[in-house]
């Protein structure tokens, strides 16, 4: 059973507020802006990348999935709370902690 927690290390966790941004690290040395997404809230958890989607949650009670690519939403899920969890996949199904709740998509 393989289980895959989310791609970005702790130590390079970052802060998203108001928007998702994809950077491109292999252009050049500096960074290059792929797609923002915004959420209209804080997101305090980190990304996990699966194929070609990108999950994460936001404070504004929803949990999406965005285009890996093009930054498009590809589908999104209200819940009764804010989402400061990482997600985790397992085979076909996401999985969140919202306080007092758990969810899998």
């Amino acid at each position: 059973m393989k289980i895959t927690f989310s791609t970005f290390r702790p130590s390079i966790r970052l802060l998203f507020f108001l928007s998702f941004i994809f950077f491109n690290l292999k252009s050049s040395s500096q960074p290059k802006v792929l797609w923002k997404f915004n959420t209209g809230n804080a997101v305090y958890g980190t990304a996990t990348i699966h194929n070609q989607t990108v999950y994460f949650g936001s404070s504004n009670h929803n949990f999406y999935a965005l285009n890996k690519i093009s930054g498009e939403l590809v589908w999104k899920f209200k819940t009764n709370g804010a989402i400061h969890s990482d997600p985790l996949i397992h085979g076909d199904k996401v999985i969140f902690p919202v306080p007092m709740e758990k969810y899998m998509l």
